[in-house]
């Protein structure tokens, strides 16, 4: 789970993301990034929904479960502005 960088041919790597969900139990989704340099690799990463956990380093989520994070947490400030209204 998490992260992982591998080699792939000479100088090439690649870069493993799995998601740390629970909610995935043992088919956790796993996707991999290949754009020539580590950067490249994050930034890909990043703008496809992949998202770092805060609170755990190396710890990451997949674009369904960081949109199911996001939106629990929109909607629980929501629900505050309607009370404090």
């Amino acid at each position: 789970m998490g992260y992982r960088i591998f080699a792939i041919g000479g100088e090439r790597a690649a870069l493993e993301l799995s998601c740390d969900c629970p909610s995935h139990r043992e088919g956790a989704g796993r996707a991999w990034f290949d754009c020539g340099t580590n950067e490249g690799n994050l930034a890909l990463a990043l703008a496809t929904g992949w998202t770092q956990r805060r609170n755990d380093k190396g710890a990451w989520l997949c674009p369904q479960c960081a949109g199911k994070i996001d939106g629990k947490r929109i909607k629980a400030q929501a629900n505050l502005v309607k009370v404090g209204a």
